[in-house]
């Protein structure tokens, strides 16, 4: 997917969000299957309709918050044809490409406007991976474009936040034009030649995110966190796997996965929503693009699984 027009901004608090008030149309990649989708976002910065305050109100009412990253976000589909929008009621305050940090931010941010009767953190799984990050990268041709982030440190078992306020990005330039131009090369072949952009390495990061103590205290620590800022609501954690991870991580990696959830919801008094057995009961291979995100059959199941779950 791509775009031709700046989608995102600097924000201090979370390091990015979408331009407030944006509207403007994705080109969908055809190799991925994937057609031309409409983004909109909100006078806050998030993929939703602008929504008003009722009248003799201080924040807006809705039945669900959802907070996540681009698999909340919907990357590949319009906002109509998301599992938020499909189940209603409902604000989207997903952001593509961030992590459980910037996500329990995200949360305070929204907590400024939002009084939410549930609200439903659910990260893809591989979002653990980036906590540690101190920046996000992307390669172009000739530079790098770097999007600065939140980062923790665990401290006498304390999580400690850094890069807050976050820098705004800025570009690095190389002259090693052949590398970059090799390295995306191969990069794209090889996403060409497996089925749906499996890459072993990453489920080898996912395993070793989640059997580290530190990344357990962090994740911890966020929710935690995150649930403290809305008293009035319920909280669920529903983590969404991808493709990859539902059809080459095995069971071993499986089970870490969702006891490092099930375990955060039982110290946090949480919910668990298990999404990975819900697709795995299904025919999952109809539900992602081959570049990964959920496509609108996907959303379909998604929204099925959450109605089910709050009835």
């Amino acid at each position: 997917m791509k775009s031709y027009r700046q989608i995102f901004t600097h924000n201090p608090l979370i390091g990015h969000k979408y331009i407030n008030n944006l509207k403007t149309i994705i080109v969908g990649e055809i190799e991925d299957q994937m057609l031309d989708y409409t983004l909109i976002a909100d006078k806050f910065g998030y993929r939703n309709e602008n929504l008003e305050l009722d009248q003799g109100q201080s924040k807006i009412h809705v039945d669900n918050l959802f907070i996540g990253c681009s698999f909340t976000a919907g990357d590949g589909v319009s906002n109509k044809s998301r599992f938020s929008d499909i189940l209603g009621n409902s604000y989207n305050a997903g952001i593509s490409g961030t992590d459980i940090i910037q996500q329990y931010l995200i949360s305070k941010d929204c907590s400024e406007f939002i009084e939410p009767k549930r609200v439903i953190f659910s990260p893809y799984i591989g979002c653990v991976v980036r906590n540690f990050m101190k920046k996000r990268q992307i390669d172009n041709l000739v530079s790098s474009h770097l999007w600065h982030k939140p980062y923790p440190e665990i401290k006498d078992g304390e999580m400690i936040l850094h890069n807050i306020p976050v820098p705004k990005p800025h570009l690095e330039y190389t002259s090693n034009t052949e590398e970059i131009n090799q390295t995306s090369f191969f990069k794209q072949l090889i996403r060409k030649l497996s089925n749906k952009g499996y890459s072993s390495d990453m489920n080898k990061n996912i395993e070793k995110a989640y059997s580290s103590p530190d990344q357990f205290k962090v994740t911890q620590s966020c929710f935690e966190k995150a649930k403290s800022l809305f008293p009035n609501s319920t909280c669920f954690i529903a983590p969404i796997p991808n493709w990859d991870f539902l059809k080459h991580a095995n069971k071993d990696l499986k089970f870490l996965v969702q006891q490092f959830y099930l375990s955060i919801c039982k110290t946090s008094r949480m919910k668990y929503i298990d999404i990975l057995n819900c697709m795995l009961a299904g025919e999952y291979n109809q539900y992602f693009y081959i570049e990964g995100h959920l496509n609108a059959s996907g959303h379909i199941k998604l929204a099925d699984v959450f109605a089910k779950e709050f009835r």
